[in-house]
């Protein structure tokens, strides 16, 4: 049986948290898991970019964060990509 992931990394949107990847997974390039969004209305303006199209760049994680760019978000389940030259 594999091991639960139980980490818990926040997500940042603009400096401010919009939410929590849950039991993250690497892929790659690609960085994905639960999805728990924050309350507030930077979260919904997050959201309303994410709806309408917009290519939206997020730091993952607090001890070595990350940039990363919101792939896919559905309900419960987010997909980020990595682009190296946004870590540089």
């Amino acid at each position: 049986m594999a091991a639960k992931n139980d980490e818990r990394l926040p997500i940042r949107w603009r400096g401010q948290q919009v939410g929590v990847l849950v039991g993250p997974r690497v892929d790659m390039f690609w960085l994905y898991g639960g999805w728990e969004p924050a309350a507030g209305p930077v979260t919904e303006e997050f959201l309303s970019a994410i709806e309408a199209g917009d290519e939206l760049v997020v730091t993952v994680g607090d001890a070595n964060p990350v940039h990363m760019v919101v792939a896919a978000l559905d309900e419960g389940h987010i997909e980020l990509k990595n682009q190296p030259s946004l870590n540089q």
